[in-house]
């Protein structure tokens, strides 16, 4: 939705197809009618819906913000062009997050390879894309960032959300951005919480119930139970853009440690907020966010990730000097609308070559 809005916002006529429902103040967006199917009905619904949507829109250009997914396959196969894919991570990398099948991982691979521009979040992805066949010459790094109109520390907000949450001004608070779900492995951090809380027993977690798995929610109240350690756990509702600039702003650490990331989003909205950062210890983030410089990186099981967060709250210096390198390397390199901006001269060339 914000890059939609973003290029609405530039001067453009935009509109946005989603297959889930979706509602926006500036732009117009199209998603399929509620009819209560679920499963495999409930699939062939928003297909069918989204090739009839597809085929009644013209547009001179056709932007898909996810390869793996079911919009951007039929913008292919209904030969929507020119086709501007921007791969996010997850929908490329099939060994590590793949779950859409050998015919899912071929209708990606075949509809990047017909897009006239690719976007990618990191060298790595690049060499992903590129090995499916897509020129070099159609991929181009952008790692989108954030709008730090936005993101961006605020004292004041993160006092306030301390408030909302009857979390104390002295408290550590370690807050856990990412969706709650399975994949990214809140169940280590609270694996690891009954140490640090041990050590720092002001200490508080905070869990983002964003996109919560309700099932494994409860899996996850029944381990802290067990451990303990309940009464300094919080599942906070979840938040709007401006309210994760609180939280972020209130937290002593943010912690991300899912098995695999093309390039976590939430890590640059905590560093433009100069949240200190725990990452996955993944090679590929490297590229951006230096070990020990920008971020200290974790193996992820609960000794690893309780090590890391004690050694980050009790080296208070260190911590806030990675803290305002990471913010200086997203304020330089992950500037949300300079980017956009970025995509949009790709985009006008790309009308240009299509107009000679």
């Amino acid at each position: 939705m914000a890059r939609a809005a973003a290029f609405h916002n530039r001067g453009h006529k935009t509109q946005m197809i989603s297959p889930v429902p979706a509602e926006s103040t500036l732009i117009e967006v199209s998603s399929p009618p509620p009819v209560g199917l679920k499963g495999v009905f409930g699939h062939l619904y928003v297909a069918a819906w989204t090739a009839w949507r597809l085929l009644h829109v013209r547009a001179e250009i056709y932007h898909a913000h996810y390869a793996a997914e079911i919009g951007t396959w039929l913008a292919w196969l209904l030969c929507k062009r020119p086709l501007v894919i921007s791969v996010m991570g997850g929908d490329v990398l099939f060994n590590e997050q793949g779950t859409i099948g050998p015919l899912g991982h071929w209708l990606t691979r075949r509809s990047l390879a017909s897009a006239a521009l690719v976007t990618v979040k990191s060298p790595l992805l690049a060499d992903v894309v590129a090995g499916f066949g897509v020129p070099r010459s159609r991929i181009e790094t952008v790692i989108w960032g954030v709008d730090q109109k936005i993101f961006s520390h605020s004292q004041k907000d993160g006092m306030a959300y301390r408030q909302k949450l009857g979390i104390s001004e002295q408290a550590q608070v370690v807050f856990s951005p990412r969706m709650l779900q399975p994949f990214y492995r809140i169940d280590v951090l609270i694996d690891a919480w009954p140490q640090i809380l041990t050590a720092i027993p002001s200490a508080v977690l905070v869990l983002s119930t964003f996109n919560a798995d309700p099932v494994y929610q409860n899996k996850l109240k029944r381990k802290a139970a067990a451990a303990g350690v309940s009464h300094s756990i919080i599942f906070a509702p979840k938040l709007t853009q401006s309210e994760m600039r609180a939280a972020y702003s209130a937290a002593n650490i943010a912690v991300s440690i899912p098995p695999s990331d093309g390039f976590p989003q939430t890590a640059l909205e905590a560093a433009a907020c100069l949240c200190p950062l725990i990452l996955s210890d993944l090679p590929r983030l490297y590229d951006f966010f230096a070990p020990d410089h920008d971020a200290v990186y974790t193996a992820t099981n609960p000794q690893s990730v309780a090590d890391a967060v004690l050694h980050t709250l009790q080296n208070s210096s260190a911590t806030k000097q990675r803290a305002v390198s990471a913010y200086k390397k997203v304020r330089e390199g992950a500037d949300f609308n300079a980017n956009v901006a970025r995509v949009e001269a790709r985009m006008h060339h790309l009308l240009d070559q299509e107009a000679k």
